[in-house]
């Protein structure tokens, strides 16, 4: 799946931020990104987001990520929040985060689902600051392969 771009809400002047979110499933090494992915493997969720402007330097806090599936035809579908949450500790300058969260296999049951990313930042005694984003991505299909079975032609 290509980057997709995320959308961000931030009311400050002297700041400014971009980024994208893409899923990777991963138990192929260099194999491209794909929509379909096997219940029994695993997968990735790549953030990536830079700040900008002077602002930067005198913030902290930290950004709190998230990933969210929607099963089609069925309502939103919980991964352990072991595995779709992060905390990343916020730069006093201006950065480029790259980040993947890592969801083993086995997390979702098989259908058809929506991604959502989300980035939130947090200031330094956990009050919300004012800068959030998500990023929408395509459908994902888990499913159930199992072994493959030729008949022998005698």
């Amino acid at each position: 799946m290509a980057a997709l771009p995320m959308k961000f809400e931030e009311l400050l002047p002297l700041f400014s931020l971009n980024g994208t979110c893409e899923t990777l499933e991963h138990t192929t090494p260099g194999a491209a990104p794909t929509q379909i992915i096997r219940t029994d493997q695993a997968w990735d969720v790549r953030f990536r987001w830079t700040t900008t402007g002077a602002l930067n330097y005198v913030m902290s806090g930290k950004w709190l990520l998230r990933v969210l599936l929607e099963e089609m035809g069925q309502g939103e579908s919980g991964l352990a929040p072991a595995y779709s949450q992060a905390e990343v500790a916020f730069v006093s300058a201006p950065t480029t985060y790259d980040r993947i969260l890592h969801i083993p296999a086995g997390q979702v049951r098989p259908g058809v689902y929506r991604i959502v990313a989300t980035i939130t930042m947090v200031g330094p005694t956990n009050v919300p600051g004012p800068i959030a984003g998500f990023g929408e991505g395509e459908m994902l299909q888990f499913f159930n392969g199992g072994p493959i079975s030729i008949p022998l032609v005698p």
